[in-house]
């Protein structure tokens, strides 16, 4: 504490409820001081002369600038306010009150760093703001001082002059400095705010702490009430002026503000900046903190009772509990965190000290939850070293989102859930290859955190919001966890177990691990687990040497042709290679690895697609879908002509995708190879011309055995109908590949122009007169080129 002299607190209490208690009718005492005798004004001013005098230390000859102070300051500021409560709601709010007062209390004692302000509010009425003024006033520690701000008050001019009239009685050694500006400059308090805060106390605080030669530092709190009951314009003007009171750095000293009103306005809220450099206490939620407090102590009772080790009764103390209940504040989990950690094994009381020299106690009261961001990082400070990377790589995993379980077709919402990768110790332990037991041994002294039970049951923490803390950097510190660097792990892993060819990545097995692998990787679970999450993963990853070396050893064809799952094809590699495609735009090595397997991918795609081109029905399908998906269905099947027989071959041998009904995510793959320009599958303009030939056909055999009225209809495509897509999206996009030099599909097309001039249908109309256009123009341009001259 430092040497600067100030008052003991029981003096003070005596002398400033004098002060509270003298006559006056406004908010400025109208008066002059004298050398002890009334010249004018109104009341007992002697008193204030006597008072004083006795706590000033300065020449006879600054009396008449202490005068002047005490003409500026408001009494009515420091009387404390009668609360006019019945006792029965005075019963009511005991409580509620202690738990507000124990709250100031520890918040005036601990250190202050980013938050000098604290803002109650949330009263019922004005009489338990009262009593808590009241209360805090009696109570309070000799550096509280109080200004009160009434309905009346008109003039924001006497804030300054009764909080240099406080400073002296909290910091004698200040007088004769506040003195001292106001005999350079008498007409100080007639000046701007600051200025006269600058003068009067800023500048009194410093030279007073700088004669000092303590180095440690002093707490200057002052209770400002009933913020709300003046008007606006008012009260931005003391929040301006307590802010730059505030900010203003001084030698071991600090400054700070407790300010209370009914309401919680906007208005002050903005003033207050909270959040930024305010807290913030609504009375209305003491109720919900108070059954915190009484469930605290009721936990430490307990444990003192069934505690292996002597622990007093009153363990802890009365100031350690009171903190916690401070520090819970808002946070009823950071209390039930507390517990579980001093239950954990060890001397509870050694823990207790842990939270202490960790910073979780004895710190500055911060909002609830820095206060538990806080309490987190000093327990993670108790974990051994060697073990911390290993934690927090599994806490990531924990943590991260994924998808935990899903359906075989990701279309199909009402289907039966297909797999589920919850996040037990024995699935982690087999998706990492870690020996049985790890994750339990890892996690044993970290049931603080989170719950583990058996190797089969899910991993679950506390706090469901604990993965914010862990994933933003400036809340964790050195605790950071990097989700990329987690998803790359994920990913690495997933990748090894797809490939069954990693030569190097099975020498380092146990015979039992390759088993436990080896099944991991048949299981549909881990297939599906697979084709939902390497996407996420990869698109999140940090690229780094180990998962690219992963992903060149995972050759595509060796995996299919030795174990070709289900839904690899469709699925899993697709979802696997725009994963890489989307990870090397951003990582610009992994571009030429990515075409590596795409290649890879083309020849599997290679050996389903013989399927389609050995049949024109299914050729034009594969064709037509690789322009525009449209799902099957009575109407559009019937443009393709496709026999009962060719579907079944299609279902052994291709895709299986006649019945699909959502965009195959192959899809993209086979539209690439198909447009390559080269190779057996390569589809040039002349091809497409003759798929809408085989397509136009058909549609006008399906007219032949329909009205005319009801082909119109069908042409019109209503919204409901999926034809619509067929023929309003499919004809115009395969339109504009065809080749012009096309005469059968020209002639075609100009020999129904009737009939499809009746479409409504503009894309259609316009797509087919642009071809017609164009047709027209290549011809003409060929006789001119032949043209003899």
């Amino acid at each position: 504490m430092s040497t600067v002299s100030r008052r003991s607190s029981q003096t003070l209490v005596n002398e400033q409820e004098n002060i509270a208690h003298l006559p006056n009718t406004g908010d400025i005492y109208e008066s002059i001081v004298g050398r002890g005798n009334a010249i004018g004004g109104r009341g007992n001013i002697n008193f204030i002369y006597n008072y004083a005098s006795s706590v000033a230390q300065s020449a006879i000859t600054l009396e008449d600038e202490f005068a002047v102070l005490c003409k500026g300051i408001a009494l009515k500021a420091l009387q404390t306010q009668e609360s006019g409560t019945s006792s029965s709601r005075k019963k009511e709010n005991a409580e509620l009150q202690q738990i507000l007062l124990e709250y100031l209390e520890i918040w005036a004692a601990t250190p202050v760093g980013r938050y000098r302000f604290l803002w109650v509010h949330g009263f019922q009425d004005q009489a338990i703001e009262h009593m808590i003024d009241k209360a805090l006033w009696s109570n309070c520690r000799p550096e509280f001082s109080r200004y009160h701000c009434s309905h009346n008050l008109s003039n924001p001019q006497t804030f300054i002059a009764t909080l240099a009239f406080q400073l002296v009685v909290v910091f004698p050694a200040t007088r004769e400095h506040i003195l001292d500006a106001i005999s350079q400059n008498r007409k100080i308090l007639a000046y701007p705010l600051e200025d006269q805060a600058q003068a009067l106390i800023i500048t009194p605080l410093r030279r007073a702490f700088e004669d000092s030669s303590d180095s440690s530092s002093s707490r200057w709190t002052i209770f400002v009430s009933g913020i709300d009951r003046c008007h606006i314009s008012l009260q931005w003007q003391l929040l301006d002026v307590m802010h730059w009171i505030s900010c203003q750095k001084l030698p071991s000293i600090i400054i700070s503000f407790v300010v209370s009103s009914l309401s919680n306005s906007d208005d002050i809220r903005e003033g207050l900046r909270v959040g930024e450099s305010s807290l913030e206490i609504d009375f209305q939620h003491l109720e919900a903190h108070l059954a915190v407090k009484q469930s605290l102590q009721g936990e430490f009772a307990a444990f003192c009772e069934s505690s292996p080790t002597d622990l007093p009764p009153d363990w802890p103390s009365n100031s350690i509990c009171n903190e916690l209940v401070a520090r819970t504040f808002g946070q009823p989990i950071y209390a039930q965190t507390v517990c579980r950690f001093l239950r954990s094994t060890g001397n509870p009381t050694e823990r207790l000290d842990q939270l202490k020299t960790t910073g979780a106690l004895g710190g500055e009261i911060l909002s609830p939850s820095e206060n538990l961001d806080t309490l987190y990082t000093a327990l993670l400070s108790t974990v051994d070293k060697e073990n911390a990377a290993d934690l927090l790589r599994l806490l990531g995993i924990l943590l991260v989102p994924y998808h935990e379980k899903g359906y075989k077709d990701p279309t199909d919402a009402f289907a039966v859930i297909q797999f589920k990768a919850i996040r037990t110790p024995a699935y982690l332990e087999k998706l990492f290859n870690w020996k049985h037991g790890f994750v339990r041994r890892l996690l044993a002294n970290q049931q603080h955190f989170l719950d583990v039970r058996g190797d089969f049951e899910e991993i679950l923490f506390y706090d469901s919001n604990i993965r914010d803390y862990f994933f933003t950097k400036s809340r964790s510190n050195s605790f950071y966890i990097d989700k990329s660097k987690i998803y790359a792990d994920l990913a690495e892993n997933c990748v090894h177990r797809l490939s069954a060819h990693s030569l190097e990545y099975y020498q380092s097995m146990s015979l039992i691990q390759r088993a436990l692998s080896l099944r991991l990787q048949l299981s549909s679970d881990f297939q599906l687990f697979f084709m939902w999450n390497i996407n996420l993963f990869l698109s999140e990853a940090t690229p780094h040497r180990s998962l690219c070396l992963a992903i060149e050893r995972c050759r595509i064809t060796k995996v299919h042709e030795a174990r070709p799952y289900p839904d690899t094809v469709n699925h899993i590699w697709p979802a696997f290679l725009l994963a890489i495609r989307k990870l090397a735009s951003n990582y610009s090595p992994l571009q030429d690895l990515y075409k590596e397997k795409v290649r890879e991918y083309e020849g599997i795609l290679k050996d389903k697609l013989k399927v389609y081109f050995d049949h024109k029905s299914l050729k034009s399908f594969i064709i037509a879908m690789s322009v525009q998906w449209i799902a099957l269905d009575e109407s559009t099947a019937g443009m393709f002509q496709i026999s009962p027989n060719e579907a079944k071959e299609e279902r052994a041998l291709g895709f299986d995708i006649l019945q699909s009904g959502a965009y195959p995510e192959f899809m993209p793959f086979i539209h690439d190879l198909l447009n390559n320009g080269w190779g057996d599958y390569a589809v040039d303009d002349n091809q497409y011309a003759d798929v809408a030939l085989y397509l136009f056909k058909n549609v006008f055999k399906r007219q032949r055995a329909i009205s005319s009225a009801s082909w119109l209809r069908y042409l019109s495509f209503p919204a409901y109908a999926s034809s619509g897509d067929a023929v309003e999206k499919l004809f115009p996009l395969l339109l504009s590949r065809c080749s012009t030099r096309h005469t059968e599909l020209l002639q075609f097309i100009k020999s129904k122009i009737s009939v499809l001039r009746h479409a409504n249908s503009r894309p259609f109309l316009d797509a087919v007169e642009i071809y017609v256009q164009r047709c027209t123009f290549e011809v003409n341009r060929s006789s001119d080129i032949w043209r003899p001259i």
